[in-house]
């Protein structure tokens, strides 16, 4: 039995040698990689004087994504080798590889996942600087597939940190990493949902919503939802609702989430009072959400309602992506409403919906 148990484990550790085959798979497709950089390097350079500034800077911004890929190729390669198949004893002894640092699998897993991120935002940053070719709906994805290899980089890296020696007897190190991955998968999913909801919208943009919703009670439910986050900033929740309903045609859900974002952003990035008001005229309701702080430069208000866009940290903080005002807009518009977004003229964030009666 003992002399089958080592040939089971003879047979699992030169198992390892069949890696070799993918690694020198690896270094014939970095050879080939050589040669379509070759190619790049030779258009930017036969373009050096055609190009516009915008262009050299796309065509360098694809040279780096290159180079950036071929060292992921190679990093792989060696510590992958080293880590699982067998060490560089000779090269080692002849000073060859000296100079490289050394990985175990688990820094190799933290370098990867960096290397993709940068790769990503690589990517990313060319999509925007030609924005105008891209439609909204892929720049979304675009955008959020980055995100997750952010978070996940993120996650890895403090997971890595939280396993070290130093930190698997430290409660409160492990407690300060565990409240920042949290804080990071709570950003994420925010994210997300916010990604999701115009993803949603513009797949049923051509459905017109047709449930009666009844404004007072769905107002008092998110005002109540709110209320911890009012007291814990001090902020005071002011509600000035007409007598009898306030029914408009509408989707709930979506009307819940409009006066959520709204609500919560007057409450964070404005100054109290926040008051949520009603009133009719002409056939329609206009609901408006205010409150007193100092409100939006004029020249960024349009900006400020436009996907992925984040003004001054004084507004935009740490929780926020540049998706909320455009996420309300599109979902008033889907609900038959008509948005609109000011400063008041004695200080203060306005938002107003008027939806049909």
């Amino acid at each position: 039995m003992k002399s089958l148990e080592l040939l089971v484990e003879r047979i699992i550790l030169s198992s390892r040698w069949l890696l070799v085959i993918f690694y020198l798979g690896l270094a014939a497709s970095l050879a080939v990689y050589a040669v379509s950089f070759a190619y790049k390097f030779y258009k930017v350079a036969i373009n050096v004087f055609a190009y516009d500034e915008a262009d050299m800077i796309l065509a360098i911004l694809g040279l780096i994504d290159a180079a950036l890929v071929a060292s992921l190729i190679v990093m792989v390669m060696i510590s992958g080798y080293e880590n699982f198949v067998s060490r560089f004893d000779e090269a080692e002894k002849e000073g060859e590889v000296s100079f490289l640092g050394k990985l175990d699998s688990g820094s190799l897993k933290i370098k990867v996942a960096s290397s993709i991120v940068a790769i990503s935002s690589i990517h990313l940053l060319q999509v925007f600087l030609n924005a105008d070719k891209y439609a909204d709906g892929k720049i979304m994805w675009l955008t959020l597939m980055h995100l997750a290899f952010v978070a996940s980089a993120v996650m890895l890296g403090f997971l890595e940190k939280l396993m070290s020696a130093t930190a698997k007897n430290d409660l409160k190190a492990q407690a300060r990493f565990l409240n920042i991955m949290l804080d990071q998968a709570t950003r994420m999913s925010r994210l997300v949902d916010d990604l999701l909801s115009l993803s949603r919208l513009e797949l049923k943009s051509h459905i017109a919503p047709d449930q009666a919703v009844d404004l007072k009670p769905l107002l008092g439910h998110v005002r109540d939802a709110l209320l911890p986050l009012a007291d814990e900033l001090g902020v005071e929740i002011r509600t000035h609702l007409p007598e009898g309903k306030v029914e408009v045609l509408g989707d709930r859900d979506e009307l819940v989430q409009v006066f959520e974002n709204l609500i919560e952003n007057a409450l964070t990035y404005g100054e109290p009072p926040v008051d949520i008001s009603t009133s009719q005229h002409n056939g329609h309701f206009t609901l408006t959400v205010r409150d007193h702080g100092g409100g939006i430069p004029r020249d960024q208000l349009e900006r400020a309602l436009q996907p992925f866009v984040r003004l001054d940290e004084a507004r935009s903080g740490d929780a926020h992506c540049g998706l909320g005002l455009a996420i309300v807009r599109r979902l008033v518009r889907y609900n038959g409403g008509v948005f609109h977004a000011d400063n008041a003229a004695d200080g203060g964030f306005v938002v107003s919906m008027s939806f049909p009666a």
